[in-house]
């Protein structure tokens, strides 16, 4: 086994870059900003590949519709902390498309539908019904579950002289601007900041400094699936470069991503002050 590791690391080194194809792995892939960023990563290159989980079998449907190309998208919708479930449409992505994941985008959703539709002011402790708790932490859940599952393959798999593979954990959709001063929201984006800063960590004490970056994605407000597009576009050309470029992924690592043009960071203003 591991002269078939050192066979595959050594013909992956001389394959020179304009040949090289990427295999991306998409999860939530048809909520908040997934379809967008899906439709982004699949028309830059020819040679792009992505592999897209979603939970909602009627969002797959449309997915599978709008963007379906068999030798490029797999598909599958699934309970996404089912670790089994995860297992099995992984090993069919590798099958499938031919190759190791690269690029690794995770908690591409939204906050929860009720608070567009009944609230223009901030969401309370006391407005914040259980099962919208329970959803935003599990896709807290889902973001480790999805880690733990994927990334011993991408540590154990090639990686092309010159370039570094990529993690990037996105923050929820917010519908209004006041919705992100919701504490059930900033709950579940502080936990985000934390499993992007651990496990660069972890990465850099498991593998090669030099293969492995994984940033945070602050996803802004977003009016349309056009301004979606327009952003995915800017934040598919960040990762290529963090890919890329060695000084800006290593500035980045275990922080939040710039994306040109967009704010870094989700303003969540003095909850004291400011909750509305």
């Amino acid at each position: 086994m591991l002269l078939r590791v050192g066979y595959r690391r050594c013909f992956a080194s001389a394959v020179h870059a304009q040949t090289e194809s990427v295999t991306y792995f998409l999860a939530d892939a048809c909520h908040g900003v997934g379809f967008s960023l899906a439709k982004s990563i699949l028309i830059k290159s020819p040679l792009t590949r992505l592999a897209a989980a979603t939970q909602s079998t009627a969002c797959a449907q449309e997915f599978k519709n709008a963007l379906w190309d068999g030798d490029r998208l797999i598909t599958s919708s699934f309970d996404l902390t089912d670790q089994r479930q995860l297992e099995n449409f992984v090993s069919r992505a590798n099958y499938s498309l031919g190759d190791d994941v690269q690029v690794l985008l995770l908690n591409v959703g939204e906050l929860p539908s009720r608070w567009q539709r009944e609230f223009l002011t901030t969401p309370l402790i006391g407005d914040t019904i259980a099962s919208e708790w329970i959803r935003l932490c599990k896709d807290v859940a889902a973001v480790g579950i999805l880690l733990k599952t994927i990334l011993p393959s991408m540590m154990a798999a090639p990686t092309l002289i010159g370039r570094r593979k990529v993690v990037a954990i996105f923050s929820h959709q917010s519908p209004l601007p006041l919705h992100v001063n919701a504490v059930a929201f900033k709950v579940a984006n502080a936990a985000l900041d934390e499993l992007v800063r651990s496990t660069s960590i972890e990465l850099a004490r498991n593998a090669a400094q030099s293969e492995f970056v994984a940033v945070k994605v602050s996803t802004p407000i977003l009016a349309d699936r056009s301004a979606q597009l327009e952003w995915c576009t800017e934040v598919s050309k960040q990762i290529d470069r963090l890919r890329k470029d060695e000084s800006f992924a290593l500035q980045y690592n275990g922080r939040s991503l710039p994306i040109p043009g967009y704010p870094a960071q989700i303003d969540t203003f003095g909850y004291d002050s400011n909750v509305i």
